[in-house]
């Protein structure tokens, strides 16, 4: 069986909580793109299940699933909002990782601590549904600290040019913008129809935020400045505000370039 050869993958990395479910789906309402949601999870399921695998053959299913899904829906674009940045290092190793193009997603330390520190509904790998534990503030924040510095790295290093860096902030308070130099990336034009709320049924997202399943506006929630104290807030910020100092002006120089 033949597959294609004309697709992209455009990859949503970066650490959870910080809106990738609402991105994709944004993302995924393109006429050309096809949304999947975190099809790492499928892999999670296949180990749960007892099942045993070597890296390699990880790398080549995973990229046999994506042909699939490309051959399957037609689209230009298959959406992967897996965030890992192993994951992403794993596909760029195969010669197919000519496909990736990576979208750098970060969120302001303080909003995904307060997300962690409470428990919320999510998709287990089994498929089933149940509520997280809360997390301590301050494991939450080495998390936010090493899956966004591991993305980074991974980014620089294997993705010049196929690359971008936008934050939460920025993607809620100028959609319109970040969506359209998103498009661009993915080598797609930006539609209406991509701004919620959205009018298809055929959204595809594994895992992820169980909200989207109520989705219908894009917010900035800023719940930490209320349910964290004055001494969190400083604290979370002196261990994480030079990363995200350097993401944000990472963002903006995507940004200018894109305007250029």
């Amino acid at each position: 069986m033949t597959t294609r050869d004309d697709y992209i993958v455009g990859y949503i990395g970066g650490s959870g909580r910080s809106g990738s479910t609402i991105l994709d789906m944004m993302l995924g309402a393109n006429s050309r793109a096809f949304s999947t949601g975190q099809l790492d999870d499928l892999r999670k399921r296949v180990l749960a299940s007892g099942a045993t695998r070597s890296e390699a053959r990880e790398v080549d299913s995973a990229w046999a699933l994506l042909d699939r899904l490309a051959e399957h829906s037609g689209k230009h674009v298959v959406l992967d909002s897996s965030k890992a940045a192993l994951r992403l290092a794993r596909l760029a190793r195969n010669p197919k990782g000519r496909r990736l193009r990576v979208v750098h997603l970060v969120r302001d330390a303080r909003g995904y601590v307060t997300s962690k520190s409470f428990s919320t509904l999510v998709e287990s790998p089994q498929g089933t549904f149940g509520h997280t534990a809360a997390q301590s503030k301050w494991a939450a924040v080495m998390d936010w600290i090493a899956q966004n510095v591991l993305m980074l790295m991974v980014g620089v290093v294997s993705f010049r040019g196929r690359y971008v860096v936008i934050t939460y902030e920025q993607m809620t308070r100028h959609p319109e913008q970040t969506l359209a130099r998103l498009a661009d990336l993915l080598e797609m034009k930006y539609e209406s129809s991509m701004f919620p709320p959205f009018d298809r049924p055929d959204f595809h997202l594994i895992g992820g935020n169980s909200s989207r399943l109520a989705f219908t506006e894009l917010r900035y929630d800023d719940k930490w400045r209320h349910k964290l104290t004055s001494r969190e807030k400083v604290l979370i910020q002196l261990a994480s505000g030079w990363l995200y100092w350097l993401l944000a002006r990472l963002a903006a120089g995507h940004e200018r370039a894109a305007a250029a």
